[in-house]
């Protein structure tokens, strides 16, 4: 339950079960949305995806009819969009340093758009952005990386499309055992996961190598928080483009962290599977600490 004030008008909303499932809203104790909480008995994505490995989700990439991903297609365009418009502000005018994108080598320019992506929409610019696992910057980051990769090496669209399409659906992996909302920043993590995966697959990476980047990736950035949603996220996502592609680069080399290191394990799904036990249990209270200094904050 959520209570707000501003000068004299007061408003009162509710969710229940999930975050994002808005059972009533009041105005000044006037009722003006209501409706019964959705049902979430059924199998959902982020359970049934469990039962497919790295290997099953990449080879359904490379099969699937191109048509069947007219979704992503649409996803690419309107999360580039947003990020046009980013790149007209002043933040990304402050980040490019005076250099145009045309410029930048591919590295440069995946951290800069998804950057000025975010940070556009999390100020608010009135645009679509096309989510993943019920984020918009899990959207951007899963999918702009991958983008800004294609641009600047000039590969074809359809293994765009489908280097895409792999990146969400990893980026849908890591949440099925991170969690919805977690302790852990899913949009620097989950997502830059799923980019890893993506740039590794587009610049021509076999299944072992996609699988040896998201091991680098979490050995790399499992340790993010998630504070909230705010501008600052961009920043977040920023470092994950940055991360996502120094990961698939050292895995086409075949540099891989050890299985011996931290929670990187012997397979990308238990390395995964270590990620959503460090989010769920060892990360239990974070939240709570987290809420508690921003609440500090307050007058």
């Amino acid at each position: 339950e959520v209570k707000a004030f501003c000068h004299n008008a007061k408003a009162r909303v509710l969710i229940k079960d999930k975050h994002d499932n808005i059972v009533l809203v009041e105005k000044n104790g006037n009722v003006i949305f209501k409706t019964q909480a959705k049902s979430i008995g059924k199998v959902t994505l982020l359970e049934d995806i469990k039962i497919n490995s790295i290997k099953d989700l990449v080879e359904f990439v490379e099969r699937v009819d191109i048509k069947h991903l007219d979704i992503v297609t649409e996803g690419i365009k309107m999360n580039k969009k947003i990020a046009e418009a980013g790149t007209a502000s002043k933040y990304g005018k402050a980040l490019s340093g005076g250099v145009c994108p045309e410029d930048m080598n591919y590295k440069d320019y995946a951290k800069y758009l998804t950057y000025v992506a975010s940070f556009a929409r999390m100020s608010g610019y009135p645009l679509p952005v096309m989510s993943c696992a019920g984020s918009g910057n899990h959207g951007l980051t899963a999918i702009l990386p991958v983008v800004a990769v294609r641009e600047k090496k000039q590969i074809d669209q359809e293994k765009i499309i489908r280097a895409t399409t792999l990146s969400l659906l990893v980026t849908i992996y890591v949440k099925s055992y991170t969690g919805i909302l977690t302790p852990v920043c899913g949009c620097g993590v989950a997502a830059g996961v799923g980019a890893s995966a993506g740039i590794t697959y587009i610049l021509g990476g076999n299944t072992k190598q996609i699988e040896g980047a998201i091991k680098n990736m979490i050995g790399t950035l499992s340790g993010i928080i998630c504070d909230g949603g705010k501008p600052g996220c961009a920043f977040k996502l920023s470092i994950s483009a940055d991360a996502a592609l120094e990961s698939a680069v050292m895995a086409l080399n075949d540099v891989i962290i050890s299985s011996y290191d931290g929670i990187v394990d012997e397979t990308a799904e238990k390395t995964i599977q270590n990620l959503g036990k460090v989010s769920t249990e060892g990360m239990a209270t974070t939240d709570e600490t987290i809420l508690g200094v921003m609440l500090e904050k307050c007058p």
